[in-house]
């Protein structure tokens, strides 16, 4: 498997037959390139593996891996509901997680306050907006090998079920470059979290460490 067979597998609409089979070839692929590849630690909570400029994607797509392991930061309370620019699809490789969808009621004396993300050329930049109530919609919950998607401005929250958990994901940008982030009244302190770059030989360590969790 290279990287044309990962995004063919992204693709697809069908749950996977033998998600730890798929997960070692994929894990497989990523770590002979953790050399160039960039790996870093998101503020939700994760290994993030950037995969979009080995997968040679085109129209605004990108693809990532990320990964829910014992060394990863607890989440950033403050980016725990939020929407995104983009479209998502998710091909869940191994453990398990479960994602919320909200809707949104604006009014003054909402329990949360809405912070703009700004995506320009160079920086993510914040601004203080209004306040809201969320109001949950569906809650998901899905195990190795199903798939869900999250469209582009539609909040959500994700929260795993198991450890390791590991999530294949495809973005589509859209036009919008604006997204929101909910966070509790006045907690909102600065721009967007920065995400700790991880070296190549930790990440691949803690690839490993997943590897053999998933084989016990």
């Amino acid at each position: 498997m290279r990287y044309e067979s990962i995004r063919v597998l992204i693709e697809g609409n069908e749950e996977l037959d033998n998600p730890r089979g798929t997960l070692l070839e994929v894990l497989k692929v990523v770590e002979s390139d953790l050399d160039v590849v960039p790996a870093s630690d998101h503020p939700l909570g994760f290994l993030h593996i950037e995969l979009s400029g080995m997968a040679e994607l085109t129209g605004g797509r990108r693809l990532r891996l990320h990964v829910w392991d014992e060394e990863s930061p607890g989440p950033d309370e403050l980016g725990l509901y939020h929407d995104h620019t983009w479209a998502l699809r998710s091909l869940v490789l191994a453990g398990g997680l479960q994602d919320s969808l909200y809707s949104v009621a604006y009014n003054a004396a909402g329990s949360t306050e809405e912070v703009m993300i700004e995506y320009g050329s160079e920086i993510q930049r914040s601004t203080e907006s209004r306040r809201a109530d969320l109001g949950l919609l569906v809650t998901r919950q899905m195990y190795a090998g199903a798939r869900y998607t999250v469209d582009a401005g539609i909040v959500h929250s994700t929260a795993t079920l198991l450890r390791p958990t590991v999530t294949l994901v495809m973005t589509s940008l859209t036009a919008s470059k604006t997204a929101r982030v909910f966070a509790p009244p006045g907690g909102f302190g600065g721009g967007p979290s920065i995400r700790p770059r991880v070296s190549p030989d930790e990440a691949r360590a803690r690839l490993a460490k997943v590897l053999l969790a998933v084989s016990e």
